[in-house]
């Protein structure tokens, strides 16, 4: 008999479309039953049929940016309905795919909960969600990507804490007729950073740097950053996007880029990024800002991705375009997450 497993994700992340689907096929795979819990606009977005959705939660739901009292009291009518309508405890596994520590905390699930962090270190700088992401440790199991994000959670005393690898989306598909935001025809190279949080810092220092500039024009680059800060302006070779960009433009300007640039604020530590992940699914290279978060990207590539500031980044870009050996060497398949090694069943 075919063991079970509900998978939940009950705070509404559309960010994690992708995710959600890596980790439940990832599941199935290991020989698991899955039944699944999302709210309805995640659920579009997603190839299972109803049968497979234990819960489908509705869209009133759904979280709000920028109202942090009205979104808890969401996350709370979801984890009631949850546990109203689902025979929670009659599942084998429940994997809990994105935890807001207070609710999830006074409204457990069920006991043995296997809980997947993603930014999760950061509760330990607050007094109330250090609290209960104690709590939660007493009775479940904690999930992450790597073993630089276990160390918070050793340093706090919690080591019921698993690595399972994150996982890679399939490979991106070109549709040519698809129309980008900015022309990209008359570069011989295009540099993408595709997060919309870039290093705000470093986005200044960088539209300040006469080294850049003169190697951007030189060699004919074109880079595409998101969301210009405040009083900065574009260059012929610096451009922004500011608008949104459906999935297809994404993609096209993804495959279309000859680097992909992860260039985050200092505080993004103790997480990984989803689109080092999309490199590998698409055999990108990749430059980074030095940060230990991305250590693990340094299995991924046959070279060095790491800089520490724009003189190093001209340096690697360089070496990048001359180099055609220079390549990601990952295999995304060897990525796809292992539940069977954590469950131990």
């Amino acid at each position: 008999m075919r063991r079970t497993a509900l998978f939940v994700d009950y705070a509404y992340q559309k960010g994690h479309v992708n995710f959600n689907k890596i980790h439940i096929d990832a599941l199935r795979a290991d020989g698991y039953d899955v039944k699944i819990v999302l709210h309805r606009d995640i659920m579009k977005r997603l190839p299972y049929g109803k049968d497979d959705y234990a819960l489908i939660l509705p869209n009133l739901l759904k979280l709000r940016d920028g109202h942090a009292v009205i979104n808890r009291i969401s996350f709370i009518l979801s984890l009631l309905l949850i546990r109203i309508i689902i025979r929670v405890r009659k599942f084998d596994k429940v994997v809990v795919s994105y935890c807001d520590e207070v609710t999830l905390g006074l409204l457990p699930l069920c006991r043995g909960m296997y809980i997947i962090c993603h930014n999760n270190a950061a509760s330990f700088d607050n007094k109330v969600k250090r609290y209960f992401m104690h709590r939660l440790s007493k009775h479940n199991h904690f999930i992450v990507f790597n073993d630089e994000m276990t160390k918070p959670f050793k340093r706090q005393g919690i080591n019921n804490v698993l690595v399972v690898s994150h996982g890679c989306v399939p490979p991106f598909t070109m549709k040519p007729d698809i129309q980008l935001p900015l022309n990209i025809s008359s570069y011989d190279k295009v540099v993408f950073h595709p997060s919309p949080k870039p290093d705000v810092d470093f986005v200044t220092e960088l539209m300040q740097n006469a080294r850049l500039a003169d190697f951007l024009r030189e060699n004919n680059v074109l880079l595409i950053l998101r969301n210009s800060p405040c009083c900065v302006c574009e260059t012929s070779n610096i451009k922004f996007i500011n608008e949104y960009l459906s999935q297809d433009q994404y993609q096209k300007l993804f495959l279309s880029s000859d680097v992909i640039l992860l260039a985050y604020p200092p505080t993004f530590e103790y997480r990984v990024s989803g689109v080092s992940f999309e490199c590998v699914a698409n055999g990108k290279k990749m430059l980074i800002k030095a940060n230990h978060a991305f250590d693990y990207c340094r299995d991924f590539l046959n070279y060095d991705p790491m800089f520490n500031d724009v003189g190093e980044l001209c340096i690697k870009l360089d070496y990048l375009f001359h180099h055609p050996n220079a390549m990601c060497k990952a295999i995304k398949d060897r990525l796809t997450p292992d539940y069977k090694s954590i469950f131990n069943d």
